[in-house]
This record gives structure tokens, C-alpha cells and sequence, in this order.
């Protein structure tokens, strides 16, 4: 029988992963079968793509080559997501960065987010959605459609 094990790290790196991996593998080769070992990307580097270690097969996966992030840092043309507080408000005053998030999250109905920012785009300003027009219209038509059976349900519960 020929075993092919797939795993995130192996030998020559040592943690609990490795040394069960370990076992399993010299456990199967007791039974007379053929076992192998690719490691994925994790890994890290190897001296090469194969690797034999106490006796067991080791292919590596050569990580790929690292490419900058889109996201990580604040620079035009950079996705990003942003939530910008309003640093006028009373409930905010005298706040250090610590403090600051307690705040805003007890701060009950008080709108204190000012401009929000969404995978690079500016989706509130100045406390206004960019689409609130159209949204707000399209609630209230929802609202209205809703009314009259709002109603019904009310006056039927009242009798």
C-alpha cells in the first residue's frame, strides 16, 4: 500500500504535530507500506524540494513568492476600511485612545461617527450616507406599503 500524507509543517521542524506525524509514518512503514509526506507552503524553506528526514520522505511545497498586500497600510490607491469619529463631540472629549471605543459604544442614540470607509471608498461623510437619498426614499416606500397591515394587526390586537 502506498500512503501520501498531506500536512501544513513536518520534521525537521519539532512541535506536538510533527512528532504524532512522525510516529504515524515510522508506524505505516512498520506494516511494510510505502509512505510519503507533502508539506504545504507553511512550512517554510527547505534546503530543496525533496527532503528525507529520520528516514521518511518529505516533498516541500515552495512557498510563493510574496507580493505586497493590499491592504496594511494608508496610501492612495490602497483598499482600506475606516470608521472616523466625531472628535467634536462632548461625549468624546478628554477620551485617550483607551477610553475612546467604551465611549462610543455607550453612547446611546448620540451619532458619533462621522465618516465611514469602505474597501478604500467613502461610504459616509459629514454623518450622511453618500446614497441616503435613495435610500431613505426607498424606506419610506417600504414603510407605507407596510402601513395598512400594520394597522389591521394593531386593531385586531386591541378587541
Amino acid at each position: 500500500m502506498r500512503i501520501l500524507h498531506v500536512l501544513d509543517h513536518g520534521l525537521p521542524l519539532q512541535s506536538g504535530y510533527t512528532f504524532r506525524t512522525r510516529a504515524i509514518l515510522k508506524a505505516e512503514e512498520a506494516k511494510g507500506w510505502t509512505v510519503a509526506a507533502v508539506t504545504g507552503p507553511r512550512h517554510g524553506a527547505a534546503p530543496g524540494p525533496r527532503e528525507t528526514v529520520d528516514g521518511l520522505d518529505f516533498f516541500r511545497t515552495i512557498p510563493p513568492p510574496r507580493t505586497p498586500s493590499p491592504i496594511g497600510e494608508l496610501r492612495e490607491g490602497r483598499r482600506a476600511d475606516l470608521v472616523v469619529l466625531d472628535d467634536a463631540s462632548p461625549l468624546l472629549a478628554a477620551r485617550d485612545a483607551r477610553s475612546m471605543l467604551d465611549s462610543f459604544l455607550f453612547a446611546g442614540n448620540t451619532p458619533l461617527v462621522r465618516d465611514v470607509m469602505v474597501g478604500g471608498r467613502w461610504q459616509v461623510r459629514d454623518f450622511h450616507h453618500h446614497d441616503e437619498e435613495r435610500i431613505g426614499a426607498r424606506y419610506r416606500a417600504v414603510v407605507e406599503r407596510l402601513a395598512p397591515a400594520t394597522s389591521t394587526v394593531a386593531v385586531a390586537r386591541q378587541t
